[in-house]
């Protein structure tokens, strides 16, 4: 953002950046800067919503690969199809995944709480049948807040903010904005 204050009159201009002062120069070197990133969002418009974000993440995911990455695995695509198949009933689409965590988003905060509420459930009835061989546990953290959407993607404080909820959450436990 460029300052407007009296320097800029006189051919001179503050860049400055959330409030902070970075640089004073010459109002023609700003001109002719190439500033690449600021072309490139200039020239795609931003497309910002809002959504209810649902982060899961596997409990000592690492520790589990380590021990027995084959059997970890198995029981890992096992739980994502009940993820699935609970995100489909309940109108979740998943729109990021890295490793054992798993981004999706809710177009309602209740069908959000109840899909998770039953995974958790689920999960733990699957740990307790004797069925599973490595006995996984999630977190999960909801939040409803604001979005930017890029293709497929989903960025911002809405999911950063879901994402640091998964982290508080106990195991087999789910963590909540206001």
């Amino acid at each position: 953002m460029l300052g407007t204050s009296t320097e800029a009159k006189k051919g001179w201009a503050k860049i400055v950046h959330k409030g902070n002062f970075f640089v004073n120069l010459p109002v023609w070197y700003i001109i002719n800067m190439n500033f690449s990133w600021s072309n490139q969002m200039s020239e795609k418009r931003i497309e910002r919503k809002i959504a209810v974000i649902f982060a899961a993440d596997v409990v000592g995911y690492s520790k589990h690969m380590k021990n027995n990455e084959d059997n970890t695995l198995k029981s890992f695509k096992a739980c994502k199809k009940i993820l699935d198949r609970l995100f489909e009933e309940h109108g979740g689409l998943i729109f990021n995944t890295a490793g054992d965590s798993i981004l999706a988003e809710f177009t309602s905060a209740v069908s959000a709480v109840v899909c998770a509420s039953e995974f958790q459930k689920l999960i733990k009835e699957r740990n307790l049948s004797g069925d599973a061989v490595v006995k996984l546990e999630f977190r999960i953290g909801i939040n409803m807040g604001d979005v930017i959407k890029e293709g497929s993607n989903l960025y911002g404080d809405g999911v950063n903010i879901a994402a640091r909820l998964e982290t508080l959450a106990q195991k087999g436990g789910i963590s909540l904005s206001k």
